[in-house]
């Protein structure tokens, strides 16, 4: 079995020499060689570095290495078979090949070492050759054709079966296209240069990306544009005046956060160590790599030094997890897990600590500034997650999950006008009587409804306002867009009581029994809500398009754009929603450096000791605490996270 000699030190790595093939099924044959990276920034080396997705974490497929036997996995030895040339020797960087992949002292000091050089062996690559595998005909003719015009071509199916290689969705691949300066994607034997490959992707031109479900395309999109958001920010003939600390780069901090979640890696450190370089460059200063730490250790030091330079805490926004490892704090992310829920974004504004105000970190413990603004007072249920885009999911398990965001969606409504704690929302009651219908129309019938209190009226709109993120009018691209989003929030009263009519077994009843039509007529007796629901929809459509179009906007906020939210009410009569698990008591807290409320559970009163339950989206809060002048810091208090 082969043995990897220890490496010279300094900036000195290994490359592989693969031997040339006289007949593709010939053995795969290597040599390692030492080589010193280059110190200029411009110089490039000799060798091409690959960029490909490991597959299994552990090689068993032999080759030839100097004469011995190296494991490695399937994905690379197809790779190499790919890459191998007829008649040259081709020098290659593969990281599985080239740093000492073993659990020994002396293999885990090189790894350390060959982490921080990482993306220096991708910026002095010659060409970074980005290997996306082979076998699927439908691409292999889709990436010819990219190399042969730049016009955009490919079936949704070919275009989907693309952008979902798992080379978009790795925390390493990201790290090494944003330093390589001649990137070649690669799929089989076929290259095709990365800018002819993003251009030929356009989704301005590329018609069949629109009918991608979303979240197939997303990583391709995420990619790209982190990308070109990184060489923009990294390009030293933009930084005219020198180095500037990690404060500057808000958005691309905020996106990058986002991907210390949501990219892929087979170990939880490599979730840190995949950006190690792509930090730094961004102006944090972070301790060295060591692989022997505990990860919990790794994860925890890393936050708050992302918190404390950046001198902010928009990182506190990715806290959401469907579960978490053991022994993490609250205020610090499993970045082992993916982002939750799914499809979760996050705005990408930063808000700073103010100057003079310090972060501390004791073991475990955050000590913040805090603002305890409100308490929940009751909470309703969990909006399932409605992705009716993803169809590998079963139609029976679709359909089960539609029918349980609609009974989400009224046990919303209900909790509102339910709720017997007064809301803020209660005193414009009387400004939105107009809203307060008494009659509905359904199936083409105008039917008397009983008259809708003017506070139900103004509770649910300002439910609806909550779900739809309606902000203000300088929030939209007209005033056009504006009115619309208004308009689809006033049609509430409408669901509501289409809702109540449905869930009254009397008033179907009675409908039925004078419907013209009696296959409508036995749906309204017999059927269960849910379905009497969707034939009501369908009929409406018809019938008054313009208005059920509205109202189905409206449905979509609830349901498919509030995946895993939960609502909850407070104390000064709020709605808030947040994928966190909120409970009674729970404290909406506002943080100097968060850009969203946080709820907060207390752990100890005296000590003031809280842990976090998660972000929330709770407007009308920011207006008390940013839109305040006279918000002196003593209404702050001194808090610690645990």
């Amino acid at each position: 079995m082969y043995t990897h000699r220890p490496l010279s030190p300094g900036r000195i790595i290994r490359i592989l020499l693969l031997e040339p093939h006289h007949n593709p099924s010939e053995p795969i044959r290597i040599k390692l060689q030492e080589i010193s990276l280059p110190k200029d920034k411009n110089e490039r080396g000799a060798y091409e570095a690959l960029s490909y997705v490991w597959g299994a974490p552990i090689g068993d497929q032999p080759i030839d290495c100097d004469g011995d036997q190296l494991l490695i996995t399937e994905n690379c030895l197809a790779a190499l078979r790919s890459l191998r040339l007829k008649n040259e020797v081709r020098k290659l960087w593969i990281d599985a090949i080239c740093i000492n992949q073993t659990a020994t002292q002396a293999a885990i000091q090189e790894k350390n070492h060959q982490l921080k050089l990482m993306g220096d062996v991708y910026a002095h690559a010659e060409r970074v050759l980005i290997w996306l595998g082979h076998g699927d005909d439908r691409i292999m003719t889709l990436i010819n054709r990219f190399s042969q015009t730049d016009q955009p071509a490919g079936s949704p199916a070919t275009v989907a079966a693309l952008v979902s290689n798992e080379w978009f969705n790795r925390a390493w691949t990201l790290q090494e296209l944003c330093y390589a300066q001649n990137p070649v994607m690669m799929y089989g034997q076929i290259e095709v240069p990365w800018e002819t490959f993003v251009q030929c992707m356009d989704w301005k031109r590329q018609t069949s990306i629109n009918e991608v479900p979303k979240h197939i395309y997303l990583p391709y999109v995420e990619t790209t544009s982190f990308h070109g958001l990184f060489r923009f920010l990294t390009d030293e003939s933009k930084l005219k005046d020198g180095p500037r600390g990690p404060g500057w780069t808000g958005p691309v901090q905020a996106a990058l956060f986002g991907f210390l979640r949501s990219r892929n890696s087979s170990r939880p450190e490599d979730k840190i160590y995949a950006f190690h370089q792509v930090l730094t460059d961004l102006g944090f200063i972070l301790p060295d790599p060591d692989i022997s730490r505990s990860v919990a250790e790794l994860y925890e030091e890393t936050t708050y030094l992302l918190i404390e330079q950046a001198r902010s805490l928009k990182i506190l926004e990715y806290l959401p997890s469907q579960s978490r490892m053991d022994k993490l704090p609250s205020w610090v992310p499993d970045y082992s897990q993916a982002l939750w829920p799914p499809g979760h974004s996050v705005d990408l504004s930063v808000k700073s600590i103010p100057q003079g105000q310090t972060i501390e970190r004791i073991k475990g413990q955050l000590k913040v500034r805090a603002l305890c603004l409100d308490v929940v007072v009751a909470f309703s249920g969990r909006m399932p997650d409605m992705d009716q885009t993803n169809m590998s999911i079963p139609s029976q398990a679709r359909h089960d999950t539609a029918l349980r965001c609609y009974e989400t969606m009224y046990s919303w409504m209900q909790f509102v006008v339910g709720l017997e704690t007064p809301l803020a929302y209660d005193q414009h009651a009387e400004d939105t009587s107009f809203l307060a219908t008494d009659t509905i129309d359904i199936l083409g019938i105008t039917y008397p409804t009983r008259a809708m209190k003017p506070v139900d009226a103004v509770r649910l709109t300002a439910l609806a306002r909550l779900v739809a993120r309606v902000g203000k009018p300088t929030d939209y691209e007209s005033t056009s867009a504006y009115i619309e989003a208004l308009s689809v929030i006033s049609t509430i009263p409408h669901l509501w009581s289409k809702l109540n009519f449905i869930h009254n077994t009397k008033a179907r009843n009675a409908m039925a029994d004078t419907h013209p039509d009696s296959a409508v007529a036995e749906q309204l007796r017999n059927g269960h809500s849910f379905k009497v629901f969707q034939l009501i929809r369908r009929r409406d459509q018809e019938i008054n398009p313009q208005q059920n179009n509205m109202i189905s906007a409206l449905e979509r906020h609830f349901t498919i754009k509030s995946p895993e939210q939960t609502l909850y009410a407070t104390r000064l009569g709020l709605l808030g929603l947040t994928a966190g698990e909120v409970r009674q008591d729970d404290v909406v807290a506002l943080l100097p450096g968060s850009a969203v409320p946080l709820l907060l559970r207390a752990v100890n009163l005296d000590k003031q000791t809280f842990r976090v339950v998660g972000p929330s989206y709770l407007p009308d809060s920011l207006k008390i605490m940013w839109n305040d002048p006279g918000m002196a810091d003593e209404a702050f208090n001194n808090i610690i996270l645990i």
